[in-house]
């Protein structure tokens, strides 16, 4: 299977309909395709994005929920905050999900009910099919280099601060304060 974008640019869709999922759960293995990359690497500003994919299990679960367990592996362009050169990272994340039908989705309730023994994201579902497409562009998202940096990469240097010395310092309003005073006849 593979990575197709979804009506919302810079979106992904990845559907698995609960239908194939079966009792003893489905294997799932997503690669995405070049639209796909070049529709995440403008949402998130990238130079690009290389390879991209998607491998786990999910299962069914009580209630009519589906657990996913995978990985998220990419390898992603970004620019360096110095030079802006691309500078090169890899993705590599643990993934786990919840899905929950949407008429009974309220997160904070959930979290709450669900005996959640790791740490697992809620997600919802709607028409019999699980998408797995919003969540991985989203893990993408926070997986990413807030400050991207090439390593020989060196700062401009700015000019140094002018000093300027007490008695040559005018302001260019007078102060508030010593006004008031003069008022008063302190001055």
């Amino acid at each position: 299977m593979t990575f197709r974008v979804a009506e919302d640019p810079g979106s992904l869709s990845i559907p698995v309909p609960t239908h194939e999922i079966g009792a003893a759960g489905r294997t799932v293995s997503f690669s995405a395709d070049e639209g796909a990359r070049t529709a995440l690497a403008d949402r998130f500003e990238l130079q690009g994005v290389g390879e991209l994919k998607v491998e786990g299990k999910i299962r069914p679960e009580h209630n009519a929920e589906f657990l996913f367990r995978g990985r998220l592996t990419a390898n992603v362009v970004q620019s360096c905050v110095v030079t802006l050169d691309p500078v090169e990272n890899a993705i590599d994340e643990e993934i786990v999900l919840r899905f929950v039908p949407a008429d009974r989705f309220d997160e904070e309730a959930l979290e709450e009910a669900i005996d959640v023994e790791e740490e697992e994201d809620l997600e919802p579902y709607a028409d019999d099919v699980i998408d797995l497409g919003p969540a991985v562009a989203e893990y993408i998202g926070i997986s990413l280099d807030p400050y991207p940096r090439k390593p020989d990469a060196v700062a401009p240097r700015t000019p140094a601060a002018r000093v300027v010395p007490e008695e040559d310092f005018k302001p260019e309003r007078e102060n508030p304060f010593t006004v008031l005073k003069n008022l008063r006849g302190g001055g």
